[in-house]
């Protein structure tokens, strides 16, 4: 691929065949801005939002409906934009490190396209039950997040591939009751003690 160039821009960026390319008013070569054009052909659909990026995040969604991984973490995010409804092919959504404590029933249908969700690092200590709704998910990433626990609801979401919850404060009785329950699911765990 050759050495990857960074454009930056004060919206985000993309990266293409050519390296990264920004999304916004910032300069960008004439090369770069025939490939933005045509990141849809080329199949370049990722896209990571900076925190100073994020008031101008919906009128970039909107411009860039191709997007289908989109990485909104360390934003100090407390709920799941809105936005995100208007990338129609968004299958992977990163969260990680943010204040995301609960995600509701309207948030949760806003992401039923969903096959990859990273909360890590969230201040969520009990997994919301409306991610049951989720049924084309397959990997759920609560890495180093303050879960504590999974409603026995969640359990039934059999269709997971892979579940890191390595450094959460589940106990490793929660941990071997999740293994049960979803043996064909690579449950990814560390453990805290069951002392009392």
């Amino acid at each position: 691929m050759g050495n990857t160039t960074a454009y930056n821009t004060n919206i985000g960026k993309v990266r293409t065949p050519l390296g990264w390319a920004g999304l916004g008013s910032g300069q960008i070569s004439l090369v770069m801005l025939i490939l933005l054009f045509s990141l849809e052909a080329v199949g370049q659909t990722k896209m990571r939002v900076k925190r100073k990026q994020l008031p101008a995040l919906e009128q970039t969604m909107a411009e860039h409906t191709q997007i289908r991984f989109l990485i909104l973490k360390r934003l100090r995010l407390d709920h799941i934009p809105v936005a995100i409804t208007k990338f129609p092919q968004l299958d992977s959504l990163d969260l990680y490190n943010n204040r995301i404590r609960h995600i509701s029933e309207e948030e949760a249908k806003m992401l039923v396209g969903l096959r990859y969700l990273r909360l890590g690092k969230n201040p969520m200590e009990v997994l919301p039950k409306s991610l049951l709704i989720l049924e084309r998910l397959e990997v759920l990433d609560l890495w180093n997040s303050d879960i504590s626990e999974i409603p026995t609801e969640l359990l039934k979401m059999k269709w997971l591939k892979v579940l890191d919850i390595r450094q959460t404060r589940l106990t490793r009785s929660q941990i071997e009751a999740i293994r049960e329950a979803l043996p064909d699911t690579e449950v990814k765990a560390t453990w805290q003690c069951d002392c009392k």
